[in-house]
């Protein structure tokens, strides 16, 4: 931010009401704020370059007044002389600040949209599922606009705002009373911006709510177009889109009106400062109380105080922008700060116990679980069943490190989830009921776009879990492209198994399962109990399930009913000693043997699937 220690209150007052304050982005967390002040050496440039401003009128008037009276030609060279190496000094000087207000800026918009995604990235999901995606992403617009804005002409306009005092103090020095006129006038576009301003900062709010319901009635018919037009509903939506866009446009004419009459009224105090200067400059030389010399520099000294002032006033419109994007990155940055900043740790990744202790979880006035102590064994299965308003899907969130519970804790070997998902990256696997999966290839998404596991790790996953067979039928196999349309063509039964494999692909400890028998056919079902059944001891199950197959294959299971969790039973027995660690699990199922495997796979669970 800009140095204002040199500053009185007043004028740091003064340029607060042009935005710029040192705790403006201080007030809504971003720590990086301190990228965006200026180097002394720019401040040093602006005090040079304001400076060397008075070198052209007190030239000028040195000019009239003495050396055409006395015809002298060598004060003359001299003062071109000096006058042509100020403009080169002027000139260096400007573009070296602009240089480096520019690379402070993008230094800024850079550290702030880094910081403002991790913020997304890592907030709770409760936090992050409070406002729709279009609205975040009007957020990040926002820190990127502000980024320009500090880096734009306004920024130097405004360092250039205090000099305005040097000019006019010159031009009380030389002309007197002459100063007042240059005054008037600056107290009339104060006047005349104040109520100006106020309009357009209404305008513009108003703006920015209609630009949110756009981008979401957007955001939601570009998700689901192809369901819109299976539906015939183009002729509505457009209907929709057209009644926005009327108000958007209705808004967008009333915010254009105030700014053109704003410049107007720039341009018209622009010209009356001139001719009010030259007329009574004209008065008091005609008087013989001002040399034609001292009229010409009061005349440019008045214009170069009054550039700055002008300049901020066609400004005013991109100011109060800025100020309602400041609006929206505060909120951004109101998501909280990503709790655990530690190193991943090195040792290799065991099945974990879970522990819940007096587990109570609110939203809103509600109560959605309500638990005492539950053990959940390392390498067990552990099953909750109940209907879909128990909340079985919000403990998941909750045992993922999603979330905090209302009351008592949640331990994954001894640590808050948050701390264990991030000393152990990939430690939690979790299959959601309806997964998603990103635009690109079927190994894309299985290798996390190569940031993930190896090629080799996720094609032995997806032969783990059966999928592979049904990736070796497409067209393309592992080349295929989702997340294009493709996607809705596909089953969703195979789409559920590939997100199984993805998970098991980061080799878990771990592994979280909401309704993973669902839109499954009777062939994937047997094969995914099988998948579960191999995975016993080496890995955590913990899975919603209504399904009595999965309840039974349980370890353990738990009744979830009207927000109570109580026990129903389960199988004997939880780990063996003996059982396979889950890396000679995936080398088991390597792609050379992905064929057997899948049919020994299906024949150890042959039966119907209830």
């Amino acid at each position: 931010m800009l140095n204002f220690s040199g500053l009185s209150d007043r004028w740091r007052r003064l340029l607060g009401q042009f935005g710029i304050r040192r705790d403006e982005l201080e007030a809504f967390g971003l720590q990086e704020a301190r990228v965006l002040r200026l180097p002394r050496s720019v401040m040093a440039a602006s005090i040079a370059i304001n400076t060397l401003g008075l070198a052209l009128p007190l030239s000028i008037m040195q000019v009239y007044d003495r050396v055409i009276p006395h015809s002298s030609g060598e004060t003359l060279l001299a003062l071109l002389s000096a006058l042509i190496v100020v403009v080169i000094v002027d000139g260096a000087l400007k573009i070296a600040r602009a240089y480096m207000s520019a690379w402070v800026a993008a230094r800024f918009t850079q550290v702030s949209m880094v910081s403002a995604f991790e913020r997304v990235l890592y907030a709770p999901r409760a936090a992050f599922t409070a406002d729709p995606p279009a609205r975040h992403l009007q957020r990040l617009q926002a820190v990127q606009r502000l980024g320009d804005f500090y880096g734009g002409r306004s920024r130097l306009l405004l360092l250039d705002l205090p000099f305005v005092f040097l000019f006019l103090a010159v031009l009380a020095l030389i002309g007197g009373w002459l100063v007042l006129v240059a005054l008037a006038v600056v107290a009339a576009f104060a006047i005349a911006t104040v109520h100006i301003g106020r309009k357009l900062r209404a305008a513009h709010e108003s703006r920015d709510r209609q630009d949110a319901k756009i981008h979401d009635f957007l955001a939601d018919a570009l998700t689901g177009i192809t369901t819109l037009k299976g539906h015939a509903m183009e002729p509505m939506l457009l209907r929709r889109f057209e009644r926005l866009q009327r108000s958007a446009a209705e808004i967008d004419y009333e915010a254009i009106e105030l700014a053109i009459l704003s410049e107007a009224k720039v341009t018209a105090l622009g010209n009356i400062t001139m001719i009010a200067m030259v007329t009574v400059g004209a008065v008091l030389a005609i008087a013989g109380d001002m040399t034609i010399g001292t009229l010409s520099a009061c005349t440019m000294l008045s214009g170069r105080a009054i550039q700055p002032i002008l300049g901020a006033a066609s400004l005013w419109n991109e100011v109060q922008k800025m100020r309602l994007g400041l609006d929206h990155v505060r909120e951004l940055f109101a998501l909280p700060e990503r709790e655990h900043a530690i190193e991943a740790a090195a040792e290799p990744r065991a099945a974990p116990a879970v522990r819940i202790l007096g587990l109570g979880h609110r939203i809103e006035d509600r109560t959605i679980l309500e638990a005492g102590d539950i053990e959940l064994p390392a390498g067990a299965i552990t099953a909750f069943t109940g209907d879909d308003e128990s909340g079985k899907a919000t403990l998941l969130h909750l045992i993922a490190g999603e979330g905090r519970p209302t009351r008592g804790e949640i331990h994954i070997d001894g640590e808050e989830p948050g701390l264990y998902r991030t000393r152990h990256p990939g430690a939690i696997g979790i299959v959601a009921q309806n997964p998603v999966f990103f635009r690109g290839t079927i190994l894309d998404n299985l290798t996390l776009f190569g940031d993930g596991p190896t090629a080799d790790e996720a094609r032995n996953a997806a032969a783990f879990v059966g999928v592979d067979r049904d990736i070796a039928r497409l067209p393309s196999g592992y080349d295929m492209r989702l997340g294009e349309g493709v996607s809705e063509t596909l089953p969703t039964g195979f789409l559920k198994r590939l997100a199984f494999a993805r998970a098991l692909a980061l080799r878990p400890g771990l592994l979280l399962l909401d309704e993973p028998q669902a839109f499954l056919d009777q062939d994937a079902d047997r094969q995914l109990l099988a998948a579960l059944e191999r995975l016993r001891g080496a890995v955590t199950i913990v899975m919603c399930t209504n399904r009595p197959s999965y309840l039974a294959m349980a370890d353990r299971a738990w009744l979830c009913r009207g927000a109570r969790i109580t026990p129903l039973g389960g199988r004997a027995g939880a780990r063996s000693d003996a059982a396979p660690s889950f890396a000679e699990l995936m080398r088991g199922f390597g792609t050379a043997g992905a064929g057997a495997a899948g049919r020994a796979a299906t024949a150890a669970t042959e039966g119907p699937t209830p």
